[in-house]
């Protein structure tokens, strides 16, 4: 896996917020609390009660921003530790979601394009 193509998707942090609530702020308090805690050893104990608070209080982009310090350290470890030449940013800030769609289609076949003739 980590020598295989990657596409890092770029969005503001507002974009992202604004993504995530999409999804997540529709589910029960309690199940979102849940899934804090299950990273309360991660997250360490202040970003965890501040998390769960913030959720209790239905303040969503709070609780949203405190959680991508987590997965943003979590992902840019991965992204150092990816074959190097085989990643490509796309930034997809202010594009809506049918066109980020088009431009992750196209991203795609450019991959596959690049590196569907070349055995490793």
């Amino acid at each position: 896996m980590l020598a295989a193509p990657l596409i890092d998707i770029l969005k503001t942090d507002q974009e992202r917020i604004d993504l995530i609530a999409e999804e997540y702020a529709i589910l029960p308090a309690d199940e979102l609390i849940l899934a804090v805690l299950r990273l309360k050893k991660r997250l360490g104990g202040l970003r965890t009660s501040q998390a769960v608070e913030a959720i209790v209080e239905g303040n969503h982009a709070d609780w949203i921003s405190n959680m991508l310090i987590y997965y943003d350290k979590a992902y840019t470890f991965d992204l150092d530790k990816h074959a190097e030449g085989k990643t490509i940013q796309l930034n997809l800030c202010g594009i809506d979601s049918d066109n980020s769609v088009k431009k992750l289609l196209e991203a795609k076949e450019q991959f596959h394009e690049k590196y569907s003739n070349k055995t490793d």
